[in-house]
């Protein structure tokens, strides 16, 4: 070859390599995008899958604490002191239930358990020592009162008329062995114990009725939001108190996932808007739904957030 030809031969040979370089380059990135894309979605799927655990954790938590309070009803609408303290209310039965109410609830953490007659007359309270006590009230207008008359159970999630705290109601029918209504026994059930130790977890957790109300929650604001705008039919199937004014009833300050896989959503929760990886999972109780949130980047660190005023009644 000739020093003009080997002259010429040079800028042909940088361009192969700077096109060898570029081609390296080009499949290098793709090389990595392709691997940072395998990792996130690989990331993504393993929060997904400590997400559905974290829910199904909490549920069997809540299926438990109701399965214990569950079964109180269902002994006391049994009991032979009960049984007589609603056929015939004299001091010593009212003295005698009482009391076996008071040493229950406090063995059970049940916030209340009460005992009302045929007339909505409660006769005797586990906080009959109290200011507050039910013994004497009229609650022959509250739904849990009237459904358990009529079908021999009810389960209603409300605000209580003297303490204006959220819980779940208990109640089951007493009769008579020829069948006779004699009255009811109610079991309140509060959840501040279950919502610090959602809390204290760093991932929000909350608990739709069948009609999309947040009952339980671990955020107090969520309490008597809906994950959908409440319309007539939804109305008819929450386990709320119908007279809670429509206002109260606001949807949730982000869009809950439809379907039971988990999805990342954009939430604000204490300071500051981040990404949660979305749970579901049904729970014991028909049509209760558990929805839980997992901060999409480590643990969250949101703080505890103060007890909000409960909604007011009409």
């Amino acid at each position: 070859m000739t020093h003009a030809a080997a002259r010429r031969s040079i800028p042909a040979l940088r361009r192969g390599w700077m096109l060898f370089v570029a081609v390296w380059l080009v499949a290098a990135v793709v090389a990595a995008l392709g691997a940072g894309e395998a990792a996130r979605r690989n990331a993504q799927a393993e929060l997904a899958r400590q997400a559905e655990a974290a829910a199904a954790l909490h549920a069997a938590v809540l299926r438990s604490e109701l399965e214990k309070h569950r079964s109180l009803p269902l002994a006391l609408a049994g009991d032979p002191d009960v049984e007589r303290l609603l056929e015939t209310p004299g001091v010593a039965q009212v003295e005698r239930v009482n009391h076996k109410l008071e040493d229950l609830a406090r063995q059970t953490r049940a916030a209340a358990i009460y005992a009302i007659d045929a007339g909505g007359r409660t006769r005797a309270a586990s906080n009959w020592r109290l200011p507050t006590s039910f013994v004497g009230a009229d609650y022959a207008f509250r739904p849990y009162f009237i459904n358990a008359m009529r079908n021999g159970r009810a389960e209603f999630f409300a605000l209580g008329t003297v303490s204006g705290r959220p819980g779940l109601y208990l109640a089951r029918r007493v009769d008579r062995a020829d069948g006779r209504p004699l009255g009811v026994v109610v079991v309140k059930v509060e959840f501040d114990a279950l919502e610090a130790e959602w809390r204290a977890s760093g991932e929000p957790a909350y608990v739709v009725d069948p009609g999309g109300v947040v009952l339980i929650t671990s955020v107090p604001d969520w309490r008597f939001r809906t994950t959908q705008p409440l319309d007539e039919r939804r109305r008819r199937l929450t386990l709320i108190d119908q007279t809670l004014r429509p206002e109260s009833l606001r949807p949730l300050p982000f869009a809950t996932p439809q379907g039971d896989r988990p999805r990342l959503v954009q939430a604000s929760v204490g300071a500051g808007e981040q990404r949660w990886m979305h749970a579901q999972v049904g729970t014991a109780t028909p049509g209760w739904t558990l929805h839980l949130l997992s901060p999409s980047r480590g643990r969250s660190t949101w703080p505890s957030a103060p007890r909000a005023p409960w909604p007011p009644w009409s």
